[in-house]
């Protein structure tokens, strides 16, 4: 009785409350779109327009029809999207009244529940980082992804995207689109087969790709064509993985210099080792090491106190006449190292090597020659 009285509620909505146009044949299609007959129309038409759009949202893949929600129970006129789902509910706070509006399932729960993992479950940080959001309802920070993206990645992102709805401040209309972070990011491969850094939120998956334009660094997951297609499994991020595009600005970077470094075992990195903490390390093996002979730089990624593996890692070793990268990738203590030589260059030359995580996180150290 309570599933039959739901679905007459649900009928009065789309009958009185939703403009006829989210019943007929649209106007505005999308041929990019896998549907049929990809097509929006009055009022999720006018939301996805006015909140993002494609880059948010994605391509329509249903048409408006009442569907289910499976957090309520609740029947509501439901469509679509390739990383979201709009419903329209009747009774949302607007402007300080109620009224009808849309509201965006929460995919990302749903999607961690079908790919069998509870966020609740998931590991949390330790406490706010600095020059990060916290996030206490969850235990999660979400953070930017450093040098050389000062002002990029999750947190920017989170930031400066939300709902336009009346009455809510910039944090309330991200936490309307996004909702909150349920998980610390981490290196992740998603449906497409790239492995990424990901961070997962109620209603969306951040991922990062330090190679693409700067409007696109930060792209959503396709939650909603995951979600239906019942896609296998994330995987997760491999002991070793193939080498992640370097995280060096995409706007003509230095090229890399073959011959000169290479990958070497981290056995040799405890000497003159820091000692670990969260972040982006480097160091060297000699800080004044003699001419000719070759030099181990390492590098370190820590997230609450656990090391991160099979992060691809570029090292840029910054002589007089030359650059030279060289890329490795972290072993399960979360390092990686490269040897170069150490000259000839003139004597108490100090040679500076930046250390670039495929996470966007940086650190640098430097070497003098003797």
């Amino acid at each position: 009785m309570r599933h039959f009285m739901a679905l007459l509620v649900a009928l009065l909505i789309a009958s009185i409350i939703i403009p006829s146009e989210l019943t007929r044949a649209a106007d505005s299609c999308y041929p990019g779109s896998a549907l049929p007959s990809p097509c929006l129309s009055g009022t999720f038409q006018q939301f996805w327009e006015q909140n993002g759009g494609l880059p948010v949202f994605g391509f329509p893949l249903t048409l408006a029809a009442l569907a289910t929600n499976p957090d309520t129970d609740q029947i509501y006129q439901t469509q679509w999207f390739e990383r979201n789902r709009f419903e329209l509910h009747p009774d949302i706070v607007v402007a300080n009244r109620v009224a009808p509006g849309i509201l965006l399932g929460r995919l990302g729960v749903e999607r961690l529940q079908q790919l069998g993992r509870d966020w609740h479950s998931e590991p949390h940080a330790g406490g706010p980082q600095a020059n990060c959001l916290w996030f206490p309802q969850t235990s999660h920070n979400v953070c930017d992804q450093g040098f050389p993206y000062n002002g990029q990645g999750f947190k920017s992102y989170w930031q400066t995207h939300g709902l336009q709805r009346p009455g809510l401040d910039a944090y309330a209309r991200s936490l309307a689109l996004f909702g909150l972070p349920l998980t610390e990011p981490a290196m992740e491969t998603n449906s497409s087969g790239e492995t990424v850094w990901t961070q997962w939120f109620e209603r969306a998956r951040f991922e990062w790709h330090p190679d693409k334009p700067d409007p696109f660094k930060v792209l959503l997951g396709r939650l909603g064509a995951e979600l239906r297609s019942g896609s296998i499994a994330l995987a997760p991020a491999p002991t070793i993985t193939q080498p992640l595009p370097s995280s060096t600005p995409v706007a003509a970077p230095p090229q890399p210099t073959p011959g000169v470094g290479t990958a070497v075992s981290t056995a040799g990195c405890s000497q003159n080792a820091p000692a670990v903490k969260d972040g982006a390390q480097a160091w060297v093996t000699l800080p004044q090491p003699a001419q000719n002979m070759m030099e181990i730089v390492c590098g370190r990624l820590t997230t609450n106190k656990t090391p991160l593996t099979g992060v691809t890692t570029t090292f840029g070793v910054h002589y007089p006449a030359l650059d030279a990268f060289t890329d490795a990738v972290t072993d399960s203590n979360g390092e990686a190292a490269v040897s170069f030589p150490t000259g000839p260059v003139t004597s108490s030359t100090v040679i500076t090597v930046d250390v670039e995580f495929a996470t966007g996180q940086h650190a640098q150290t430097s070497f003098t020659p003797q």
